[in-house]
């Protein structure tokens, strides 16, 4: 008879200890959500785990492991992957702990047994705990399964799912699990990802309402905030005064974060957004393209317009953005993005959108911008760009210039300069943070370093001087009836400009 069948997971998890919150050893007994994510993994599928704090998802996670690594009768290989070596060393003393938890009669001996490894004498199965910054990271073995830890808070989560994939064998299974970090961390592009069918995983999420613990047993009156929220989100007092309690400790920004209900919850807001919630609320967002040009709107006679572009080496990494901006609407009218183009070709599209917009055009100076804006002035591409310049020279960006360029944007949507962005520029929008210091940071990600939203920011600055008389609300209406009576006369609809 195998060890699989002999120990069936289920079975033989009360059989072992766990040390509970209060630091007492217990019996190893599920909870609802514990059972749920066996569940996933017993499929075999990849998984993806957005949880809030202290749930047991890491115990199971580590369970899960223990009990394939000590069930196979092959010379599997089991990886434990954090940030940081040190996490995933301490992971593995969780997996390490269910071995030492079984009777003595069924431990078999170690022929590995290290603070990063662990390795059955019979079977050879072996368990590994690897940091992802550690040289070589998973490039230089091949795993049945690897799980990653806290995969929310992974640097360059795009670069560590590649190198996953790379060194996971046919059949594999890979489990990632985190707390939520930031909007566009690693997760949430992932879990994304799996919403527009682009990516196939298992994903779970565990709202902190469904966890009994996270209830007190008192009652006091609740605000009308309060109230408001319990009624919408069907929690009871205690759960409302459990998160009162839990918000007067760590704040309402990081309580969502740790504790959300949903997964929009979990990425509403990030400590340390540059733009907050608030102040993006305000926008409204049209379908973009995250590659390839989207025209939005067709040119309209006295509008002006500006357009910024922050160009990449098109070599597969950063983003090439150009956005174009109906300064007098207050919209996006236009987006380019391309990480992957050649210079000439980068070139013709970002005249040919301009020029048909008769745009005024900021270019990012830095960098590879040299050469865009010198073969725009130089008239290599004929005559037509209108290149926005101070006092005869090209913006070129320095920390201080960068500080300005930010708060101008930031400005442009406070006072409704800017109304209606694409939902692509909006999540760039929202990535943009800023570090301890006040210094904006820009996180990269798979979907680029915020490009879209510093060709944004650089219209702001191409529109510096112009005299603009904003559309009003009147002006607005003045269109939408006119848009309405050609609909009707051409008798049908009237078409989006493409």
């Amino acid at each position: 008879m195998s060890w699989r069948s002999w120990l069936p997971v289920r079975r033989l998890a009360p059989r072992l200890t766990v040390r509970s919150k209060a630091g007492r050893l217990v019996p190893f007994v599920l909870s609802a959500q514990q059972e749920e994510l066996l569940e996933a993994l017993e499929t075999g599928e990849d998984v993806l785990v957005l949880k809030p704090r202290q749930i047991g998802a890491s115990t199971l996670v580590a369970y899960w492991f223990f009990w394939v690594w000590f069930t196979s009768p092959d010379p599997v290989t089991l990886v434990i992957l954090s940030y940081k070596q040190k996490s995933s060393k301490h992971l593995l003393r969780m997996v390490r702990s269910f071995y030492e938890a079984l009777p003595a009669e069924l431990r078999r001996p170690l022929s590995v047994s290290s603070s990063t490894a662990m390795e059955l004498e019979d079977s050879g199965a072996e368990v590994l705990a690897m940091g992802a910054k550690d040289d070589g990271g998973t490039r230089s073995f091949t795993a049945q399964g690897i799980w990653l830890s806290e995969f929310a808070f992974a640097p360059n989560g795009a670069e560590l799912l590649a190198s996953t994939e790379g060194s996971l064998a046919p059949g594999g299974q890979v489990v990632a699990e985190s707390t939520a970090n930031h909007w566009g961390d690693a997760l949430h592009e992932a879990i994304q990802k799996v919403q527009r069918g682009e990516a196939r995983w298992r994903v779970l999420f565990f709202p902190w309402s469904d966890v009994p613990e996270y209830s007190v047993d008192r009652l006091e009156e609740l605000s009308t905030e309060e109230e408001a929220l319990r009624v919408a989100e069907g929690l009871t007092v205690g759960q409302v005064l459990w998160r009162r309690d839990k918000v007067s400790k760590i704040g309402d920004v990081l309580f969502r974060r740790e504790y959300p209900l949903s997964i929009a919850e979990a990425y509403s807001q990030a400590a340390g957004a540059y733009f907050a919630e608030h102040i993006l609320s305000a926008l409204a967002a049209h379908e973009g393209a995250s590659r390839g040009r989207c025209l939005l709107a067709s040119p309209r006679p006295g509008h002006v317009y500006v357009a910024g572009f922050d160009p990449s080496g098109g070599v597969g990494l950063d983003d090439s953005a150009l956005t174009v901006l109906d300064v007098t609407a207050g919209a996006v009218v236009a987006t380019w993005r391309s990480n992957t183009h050649t210079f000439d070709d980068a070139l013709s599209i970002v005249c040919d959108t301009v020029i048909r917009f008769n745009a005024r055009l900021a270019i990012e100076y830095n960098n590879h911008g040299h050469g865009y804006f010198e073969a725009i002035r130089a008239g290599y591409t004929g005559a037509g760009v209108r290149l926005y310049t101070i006092e005869g020279k090209p913006p070129v960006t320095s920390p201080r210039s960068r500080a300005l360029l930010w708060s101008g944007l930031r400005s442009a949507i406070e006072t409704g300069a800017i109304t209606e962005v694409d939902s692509v520029t909006l999540s760039d929008l929202r990535m943009v943070a800023v570090d301890d210091v006040g210094r904006v940071v820009l996180p990269r990600t798979s979907a680029g370093h915020c490009d879209g939203a510093v060709a944004l920011a650089l219209c702001v600055l191409a529109s510096t001087g112009l005299s603009v008389r904003r559309a009003s609300e009147v002006d607005r209406l003045i269109q939408a009836s006119r848009a309405e009576r050609l609909r009707r006369r051409a008798g049908g609809e009237l078409r989006r400009y493409k």
